[in-house]
């Protein structure tokens, strides 16, 4: 994660899981971002292929991290942080 304080909760193998991911943090509470998400160049797309982490504020580690469990278990996403 490229911000300050941010930690990386997850790695989605496709920017599309680490969206579905983020709107499930943010719908808890949580703030959330995908890395990358702001990108919108060619390089930016092209980053959105592989890849991609969702990160929390620091403060909000634990809590995320037991959510991405629940959320592992109910989709069987082998994917961590």
């Amino acid at each position: 994660m490229n911000h300050p304080d941010w930690i990386c909760v997850f790695v989605a193998p496709s920017f599309a899981d680490a969206q579905i991911l983020c709107g499930l943090l943010i719908s808890e509470g949580l703030d959330a971002r995908v890395s990358g998400a702001e990108l919108s160049d060619e390089f930016g797309m092209a980053r959105k292929l592989g890849p991609v982490e969702v990160g929390v504020p620091s403060a909000q580690a634990e809590e995320a991290q037991d959510i991405v469990a629940a959320w592992q278990e109910s989709t069987g996403s082998a994917e961590k942080a």
